[in-house]
């Protein structure tokens, strides 16, 4: 006879904070992507106390535990047909510090919102996804979230400061604590152990360690960050970064403290056709010696899925059926530093094969409906992408 989970529940949270109804259920049984699992039941825990009584439970009756933030995931991680933990309603922690340098945040708050509590000390977190508006730091960090902007070098992975997680067998560890440094060796020695024997395999493989350093020096969000053992000695600290990016499967993060990078105010964003995805791609290594802080490429299919949204070029219909493009933003400190990264691309463009002259804008409403066209074309493509895998 199967047991009365909603029953069994209460002795870890209120009754609440537990949903056991199937019209609940069916709600969070699936999230932004195609995949649909029926959860057994829905809690919503509030502390790090309840977190460690759900993976006692879990344990104890052998139901899986999936953490789910903001629930924009198209690629099946916040699905489960075991226990589903909501983290979107007590978990929303902002706290700036530093003057706005570095940030503390919980998993269950939107990039969005931490961004509006930086702005007055013109700063931004790194990650910049397409989603930031309604993904939570919980799937930022989950996931290395990078975006159109930070590229590799402010992703969620190299802008992490210190985390403080749960492991599934309750323990709890900030790497801001320096005493758990050792705590780890100790209470954690298998686990210790392994990381330590795993990175001395690979400092010991020139080949390996190469590959690794390969693999990271593009957009990768592919597996666990094997760069971790590359970059740090630590058990403790390879650990915390192979979190970023590990999809929720090593333990639960608590609370993360990011470095912040700057807000920069003056912006100017343009749209630059190509007759095949091969020219486009020939632009970027100019695009990026001129300073160009985002660089966006669209095929010709996702340039259709965008060419009727209001505001956008009339010139996207006209396109030719193998034709690309690339969405570029400049930036600057100030109005001076950006007509000068401007300029200096404007002063090359005419050794672009371009089918139109570069234009650029500054009104805000014309940036925002190409960033919006550019979101629905990122969105797209990995809905379908990861459609596609096995």
């Amino acid at each position: 006879m199967r047991m009365d989970i909603g029953k069994e529940l209460l002795s870890v949270l209120p009754a609440d904070r537990i949903r056991t109804r199937y019209i609940d259920r069916v709600t969070f049984a699936s999230d932004a992507g195609f995949y649909y699992l029926l959860p057994r039941a829905v809690v919503h825990p509030i502390s790090e106390a309840e977190i460690v009584a759900l993976f006692t439970f879990s344990h104890r009756h052998h139901i899986p535990l999936v953490f789910r933030c903001g629930g924009t995931s198209l690629s099946g991680q916040s699905v489960t047909d075991g226990i589903l933990v909501d983290l979107s309603r007590h978990w929303s922690k902002v706290e700036p510090e530093a003057e706005g340098r570095e940030v503390r945040v919980g998993p269950g708050v939107t990039g969005a919102m931490v961004n509006a509590r930086l702005k007055p000390f013109s700063r931004k977190i790194g990650p910049d996804p397409s989603s930031i508006s309604a993904t939570m730091m919980g799937g930022i960090l989950s996931n290395n979230s990078s975006g159109m902007c930070c590229g590799v070098a402010n992703n969620a992975y190299h802008t992490l400061k210190h985390i403080r997680f749960i492991l599934p067998g309750g323990e709890i560890f900030d790497t801001a604590d320096a005493k758990d440094h050792g705590r780890f060796l100790t209470e954690c020695q298998a686990l210790s152990g392994q990381l330590v024997s795993l990175r001395d395999e690979i400092l010991g493989n020139a080949e390996l360690r190469e590959k690794i350093r390969n693999k990271y020096r593009t957009k990768n969000t592919v597996g666990y960050s094997l760069n971790a053992f590359l970059d740090y000695e630590h058990p403790l600290d390879i650990f915390a970064h192979l979190l970023i990016g590990a999809e929720g499967t090593l333990a639960f993060i608590s609370s993360a403290s990011l470095v912040t990078i700057p807000q920069l105010p003056c912006k100017s964003t343009g749209l630059l056709y190509f007759p095949d995805l091969h020219a486009a791609c020939a632009a970027i290594p100019m695009l990026i010696a001129c300073g160009a802080e985002a660089v966006e490429l669209m095929d010709r299919a996702s340039l259709r899925a965008v060419e009727t949204i209001a505001g956008m070029p009339s010139i996207l219909k006209g396109l030719p059926p193998k034709a690309a493009s690339l969405l570029v933003e400049f930036q600057g400190e100030d109005e001076r530093q950006l007509e000068e990264r401007l300029g200096q691309f404007l002063a090359g463009a005419p050794g672009l094969s371009t089918l139109h002259p570069p234009e650029f804008t500054r009104i805000a409403r014309r940036r925002n409906c190409y960033g919006r066209s550019a979101k629905v074309c990122s969105l797209l493509s990995e809905q379908f992408g990861k459609a596609a895998l096995p």
